[in-house]
């Protein structure tokens, strides 16, 4: 009735106590009594007053063991709230100290420090303060320094200006980023170049300038050097989509190398491009051209062998075996012969007759018929498989009659059954065997054994004693002689009691002995529950009481708070919490785990607390307590020290300070010394030496060990800095030595004939050798000596650059649309080629409006790409399309996006046919099919929806789900689930997986037994548990109420007893007595009601002690020793507090962080990990786990060199590349001038164009075309009008096209001369070249090329016609000439003398017709 009261009080109090916390006024009633909630005596009773209850239950601020989560105690025996800055709102119970993180934007133990104000996304470190990252154009730690003049923000650490803009915005470069990118540029370009780091669509090049050429759509590859194609048009291939797809490529696909997607029947290889062999039926394979098929009578992998000449029809492909044999034949390949006794064919594999002839039998036909058949005259005695046509002969039966008679006088034909048996036989037949177990055999005609085996009984002796039975049992009754232990009754198939041990009488079932808490002949009776350790089996006398109670039967209460004598009751030892004679003193309230029962001293302090009462109160400095004895701190909050931890630490200390002397465990960044009072030079980088105040790096423009020495002003600044820069170390000048100057600290004049950098270049031509500027190379005011020119006078007088020579030996200005305006000096070509829009050698013809950006190719003229609309070499005729067309074959460009674009895919011959929204990427150039659809769409255009789908298939034609809706079942979802389904689900054949709770059978439409606790077995409706006080199969007996519960059911045997003791939270003989509500889970000893566990924070035999609240996990039960701490906290009793640099707690003996927080090291994390660290450093010896680009080093404090490209070894400090003109290890060495050297040698790889010899000092000759020779110097080319190694001779002015390189023969000569270098004059007897008055003959022996002038013979025409010939080639007879004198050898004419008599005409070989003579 107490409790029940109890129980009323606490829910009036509690509803009470809400009414008043809902009411907004009353708010203040909980507030002012918070203090209630923590005892005085700290203690952590449970609150039993209305207002404890009150404030608890309703307020939400306390619990019966402190302050809820989100609450800590203020020292002040009152709970306060957790900073509104912690994360989720929690703090250490003890000290407020926030246990997750911070809010972004505040810092410190209770998160009530403020960011710095210009702080970036994340905030602050948690412990710090230092900014995670700076708002746009600050930097510093705090990020309390605005950038210097920079457009666009700048480094954190360096203040170093930044120029990248965002996606589509304008990007910079340079150093003050002021330079715009390159328009075309896509994502910005490289701060120190200007090169683009990627392109727009259809361009390339580093400024992204170029064009793509002969891409379909999509233009190109911007990778700034290729231009390579995204995508060909249908049939085209290779980077630049300029090939078409091999012939024998199925479909015209192929792919960018050309290599067949499919090849077409008949072909095969990578590219189609082979035939198959003749003899296949159908493709072959594509790689092997191995055929698919062969025609009939060929096989083998090319189907050039033939089938065996047995086969009937064709063979296999593979191994030659005919498929089917010709009569008499069988085998694989049909080689084999039938057996000779088949009447006809046999069987094609094996050789089985399909019949047999007379009187044979079997599969072969080589077995005779059996002698026990009956002949039957001439006719065939047996079947094929032996069975007799007639019936057996005498002692034979059986259907093949080869079975003889065990009988004897003879059996039945049919059946053999006999007259008489056998001994070991018995049956009508005979044939049945007497039983195993039988002893001595049985009864011929029922069976019955004589005698039976050992463990057997019953008539044929085929029953098993029982299993209990110990030895043999009776051979009729099957009583045990004997039980096995624990069994009784004649065939020991009654139980023993559970409570008795070691068995029990075979015949009365009287115990042994008893288990522990029970006595009598049956151990039935229990002992009291006060007993401990059980009672004695005959009187039921106590061993020993329980705590709290004596006597015989521990029936008397010791006195309160006592452990008394378990007979006498005489006060032995207090209960914790109290001393003195009768233990009625209460202990010290902050004395942890009770006093000395003596003299009241605490066993320990509570935390915080020290003395032999703990009335002493350490310092509020200390860090997880103080000494028991003197109240020294175990340890310091971070910035004090001292044993007391009075004195502070210097400001200037990182992460606190020594605990004796003060001494600094680190410095904040730019101090060093001991105690960091000294602070680093301001020319320091990343700050200095903790001990020396020694400069890791120092900024540039400084050297010496504390960076206060100046370097050189000859010294070369970085590229693109103005500062000059020099080793630290000792001054010398690491980028070299400004023009003009030389040695290691840049300090001496160049010599006289030298300047430039390193003084390495020689002066030009100057007038009388004076000398040049040290720093440029120009001459002075006097000039070049002769034959020079140029402001170096390095220039042999000639056309200067811009300008070449034209045929009438003046200089002319090259073409403006020259690209860079430089021309080939000789005949005026565009060295570089031409500037966009134009094309020619000359570049002075103007590309195609048509063109895409007015670009074409530069030779012909042709566009590179048509403008959108046009088409045609010229891009000169237009296309209807709406988005273009192809250039070759005039087909429409459709533009295809992907469904989230939300841009609209086109189709049809023009492109104008709007594709189905419902199409997930386009669709069909040609039909509109789309090619994939959207979720829960299918059909050709994806206008069909899927029904009750979580998702059907996009195959646009069936709408099949891949998996149903809740309750739906089939391809389609359609069909309803059975409703005895647990929650409707079925498989995708209508299965339910499981029945609702309450059914069975195969549609779960069977109701299980009233008694199941929920459900039964799916098929034969068995519970598989119990309702409260069932038991059995179908749970229609009733168990005791004493036994165990078993998931929340008590079980029993199907006789009642019960199969564990007692019920947990039980325990005693009659498992009256409640254990300790501390007991994890209820359970106790169920003899002495010790705990057999306590629930976690709690422990003690009864568990009836708090554990303390630092434990993680609880602590042991015999002494309350923490088993681990909460993160955070270390020490026997987890009462001492980890660092707060410590990442995921600290060790519990030693207090050594488990983890750092990034960014620090060392045991207790104390330590900071340099700043040029990156991803944190190692947790012992700091080192750096990477290093911030452009430092090296173990904990990454040497700067990489300036002259290193991608940084440097993070161990070596080895550069990963060099700059352009620099090579070694850490590329300090410069290549020679004119040279592009190896990195780790330095040897020149190649020569810059127009130089050559080891070190590329040489310089081509000037009359070399595309430079020269590397070793030799020789020219590569020589431009027209020279010869010779180095182009130095001239050749003949009567070559035509230039002279052979070697030995400066002319490639031909000019009309009139001949010979190798055409310095010969064709012979004037010649004849001239049409249209001129110049003779002409052949270069190589100077003969005549068309032949002579009239009047001269011969190869070199200077042989006159003999008399009486003339004209060409001395061809023609002279006419008749007076008194025959000579004609004239060019025309033929006679001379003045005239004709001879009856001639006339000029050349008298016309007959005179008035003659009459």
């Amino acid at each position: 009735m107490e409790l029940w009261n109890f129980y009323i009080i606490v829910f009036i109090s509690v509803t009470k106590g809400l009414n008043q916390c809902e009411d907004s006024s009353n708010t203040d009633f909980c507030n002012e009594n918070i203090n209630d909630c923590t005892p005085s005596d700290k203690q952590y009773k449970y609150p039993m007053t209305e207002m404890d209850v009150m404030c608890m239950k309703t307020c939400g601020v306390c619990t019966e063991v402190g302050c809820s989560e989100g609450y800590y105690d203020d020292s002040q025996n009152s709970c306060r709230a957790c900073s509104e800055n912690c994360l989720n709102g929690k703090c250490n119970p003890e000290n407020g100290f926030c246990t997750d993180a911070c809010d972004d934007g505040f810092y410190g133990d209770t998160c009530d420090f403020e960011c710095p104000l210009n702080c970036g996304l994340y905030g602050c470190y948690r412990y710090t303060g230092i900014c995670y990252y700076c708002e746009i154009g600050w930097y510093g730690e705090m990020c309390d320094i605005e950038c210097n003049s920079c457009s666009h923000g700048c480094n954190q650490v360096t203040g170093e200006c930044g120029c990248q803009g965002g996606i589509g915005e304008v990007s910079y470069y340079g150093t003050a980023c002021v330079l715009e990118c390159s328009a075309n540029c896509h994502h910005g370009c490289d701060k120190s170049t200007g090169r683009c780091n990627y392109c727009n669509e259809d361009l390339f090049g580093e400024q992204c300038d170029q064009v793509c050429l002969g891409c379909d759509f999509g233009g190109c590859f911007s990778d700034q050097i290729g231009g390579t194609c995204y995508y060909c048009g249908e049939g085209q291939t290779w980077d630049y989509c300029d090939r078409t797809c091999p012939e024998g490529c199925h479909g015209n696909i192929c792919e960018r190398n050309g290599f067949c997607h499919n090849c077409k029947v008949g072909f095969f290889g990578d590219y189609c491009l082979d035939g198959c062999p003749g003899n296949c039926l159908g493709p072959c394979n594509r790689t092997s051209a191995e055929c698919r098929e062969c025609i009939d009578g060929f096989y083998g992998d090319h189907c050039t062998e033939s089938c065996p000449g047995n086969c009937l029809g064709p063979c296999n492909k593979i191994d030659a075996k005919c498929k089917e044999c010709k009569i008499g034949f069988f085998g694989d390949f049909c080689t084999e012969s039938c057996p000779s006794n088949c009447l006809g064919a046999c069987d094609r594999f094996d050789g089985k007759c399909q019949d047999c002839k007379n009187n044979m039998a079997g599969d072969f036909c080589i077995l005779p018929c059996s002698t026990g058949c009956k002949s039957n005259g001439n006719q065939r005695r047996c079947y094929q498989d032996g069975a007799c046509l007639a019936k057996c002969i005498d002692g034979f039966y059986g259907e093949k009659c080869d079975l003889e008679c065990s009988c004897k006088v003879g059996c039945d034909q049919a059946s053999g059954e006999c007259n008489t048996c056998a001994p070991g036989t018995y049956g009508d037949t005979c044939n049945r065997l007497c039983g195993t177990t039988c002893v001595d055999g049985c009864s011929p005609t029922s069976g019955r054994c004589h005698k039976c085996q050992s463990g057997y009984y019953g008539e044929q002796c085929n029953m098993l004693c029982r299993a209990t039975c110990r030895g043999e049992c009776d051979q009729i009754s099957g009583n045990c002689t004997k039980c096995i232990r624990g069994h009784y009754g004649d065939k020991c198939h009654k139980l023993c009691r559970v409570t008795c041990i070691e068995g029990c009488d075979k015949v009365s079932g009287d115990c042994v002995t008893c288990i522990q808490g029970h006595y009598g002949n049956k151990c039935g009776k229990l002992c009291r529950g006060t007993c401990e350790g059980g009672c004695d089996k005959e009187t039921g006398k106590c061993v020993q009481c329980a705590s709290g109670f004596y006597g015989e039967i521990c029936n008397k209460e010791c006195i309160t708070n006592c452990k008394c004598h378990h007979e006498s009751g005489e006060c032995n030892a207090c209960v914790s919490g109290y001393y003195g004679d009768v233990c009625n003193i209460p202990c010290a309230a902050t004395c942890d785990y009770g006093c000395d029962r003596d003299t009241g001293k605490c066993i320990r302090c509570y935390t915080g607390y020290y003395g032999d009462m703990c009335e002493g109160v350490c310092n509020a400095n200390c860090n997880g307590g103080c000494g028991r004895e003197g109240g020294k701190c175990y340890s310091c909050i971070i910035g004090f020290y001292g044993d007391e931890c009075e004195h502070e630490c210097n400001s200037n200390c990182y992460g606190g300070c020594d605990r004796e002397g003060g001494k600094c465990n680190s410095c904040k960044t730019g101090f060093y010394g001991e105690t960091c009072e000294s602070a680093c030079n301001s020319n320091c980088i990343s700050g200095c030496d903790r001990v020396d105040g020694k400069c890791d790096s120092c900024v540039s423009g400084y050297y010496g060990d504390t960076c206060s020495e100046i370097c050189s002003s000859t010294c070369k600044s970085v590229v693109g800095k103005i500062t000059p820069i020099c080793y630290r170390t000792n001054g010398t000048c690491i980028e070299g030595c400004q023009p003009g100057s030389r040695g290691d600290n840049c300090a001496d004049d160049c010599e006289h004939g030298y300047y430039g950098d390193g003084c390495s270049s020689s002066c030009g031509n100057c007038f009388d050798n004076k000398p040049c500027d040290s720093v440029t190379g120009n001459c002075g005011v006097e000039g070049c000596k002769d034959g020079f020119t140029g402001l170096k006078c390095d220039i042999e007088a000639g056309c200067d650059d811009g300008y070449y020579e034209d045929p009438g030996n003046s200089c002319t200005a090259c073409s403006k649309n020259c690209q860079q305006g430089t021309c080939n000096p000789v005949n005026g070509y565009c060295t570089y080629g031409c500037k966009a829009g134009y094309y020619g050698d000359k570049c002075d013809q103007t590309c195609s409006t048509k063109c895409y950006m007015d670009s074409c190719y530069p030779d012909t003229g042709r566009c590179y790409i048509c403008k959108s609309g046009w088409y045609g070499d010229n891009c000169d005729k237009r296309c209807s399309c709406r988005s273009g067309c192809n250039r070759g074959n005039r087909r429409c460009n459709c533009q295809t996006y992907p469904h989230t674009s939300r841009q609209i895919s086109f189709y049809g011959s023009s492109c104008r046919q709007k594709c189905s929204e419902y199409c997930f990427y386009g669709c069909d150039k040609y039909s509109g099919r789309c090619h994939t659809c959207v979720e829960k769409k299918y059909g050709a255009t994806c206008d069909k929806n899927c029904s009750n789908c979580h998702q059907c298939y996009n195959d646009q034609d069936g709408g099949t789900c891949d998996s149903c809706e809740v309750g739906q079942y089939g391809d389609k979802c359609d069909l309803k689930c059975p409703e005895g389904c647990a929650g409707g689900v079925c498989s995708r054949d209508g299965r339910c997986h499981s029945c609702q709770v309450g059914y069975y059978g195969e549609q779960c439409n069977l109701s299980c037994p009233s008694n199941c606790l929920d459900s039964c077995g799916r098929i034969d409706g068995k519970c598989k548990d119990c309702k409260l006080n069932m038991a059995g199969d179908f749970c229609n007996l009733t168990c005791s109420d004493r036994c165990l519960l078993r998931q929340n059911q008590r079980r029993c045997y199907q006789n009642g007893t019960c199969v564990l003791k007692c019920v947990d939270g039980y325990y005693g003989a009659m498992c009256n007595m409640p254990c300790s509500s501390k007991c994890d889970y209820g359970g106790c000893d169920q003899t002495s009601g010790k705990c057999n566990r306590c629930i976690m924070g709690y422990y003690g035999d009864t568990c009836n002690m708090l554990c303390r609240t630092t434990c993680d996990g609880g602590c042991k039960q015999a002494e309350g020793e923490c088993i681990k701490c909460h993160n955070g906290y270390y020490g026997d009793n987890c009462q001492r507090l980890c660092r707060v640099t410590c990442d995921r707690g600290c060790d519990k003996e030693s207090g050594k962080c488990n983890y750092c927080l990034r960014g620090h090291y060392g045991d207790d994390c104390s330590i900071l990990c340099r700043v040029t660290c990156v991803g944190g450093c190692d947790k012992i010896t700091g080192k750096c786990n990477s290093c911030m680009h452009g430092h090296h080093g173990d904990k990454c404090n040497r700067l990489c060199r300036v002259t290193c490209e991608g940084g440097c070894d993070k161990v070596t400090g080895k550069c990963l590349e060099c700059l352009s003109g620099y090579h070694g290890d850490t590329c300090d060495l410069k290549c020679d001038k004119h040279c592009i050297c190896e990195k780790e040698s330095g040897k020149c790889i190649t020569c810059k164009t127009g130089y050559y010899g080891d070190s590329c000092g040489n310089k081509c000759s000037s009359t070399c075309e595309e430079g020269c020779d590397r070793t030799s110097g020789k020219c590569i080319k020589c431009y027209d009008g020279y010869y010779g190694d180095r182009c130095e001779e001239v050749c003949n002015s009567n070559c035509h096209g230039g002279c052979e390189r070697k030995g400066g023969k002319c490639n031909s000569c000019k009309t009139g001369n001949y010979g190798d270098k055409c310095n010969d004059a064709c012979s004037p007897h010649c004849k001239e070249v049409d249209g001129t008055t110049t003779p002409a003959c052949f270069q190589n022996n100077g003969t005549c090329t068309d032949g002579c002038q009239p009047g001269r013979k011969g190869d070199y025409c200077d042989i006159e016609c003999e008399h009486g010939y003339y004209g060409d080639a001395c061809s023609s007879t002279c006419g008749n000439c007076y008194d025959n004198t000579p004609c004239d050898v060019a025309t033929g004419r006679c001379g003045a003398e005239g004709c001879e008599e009856g001639f006339t005409g000029p050349k008298c070989d016309v007959e005179d017709v008035l003659y009459t003579g």
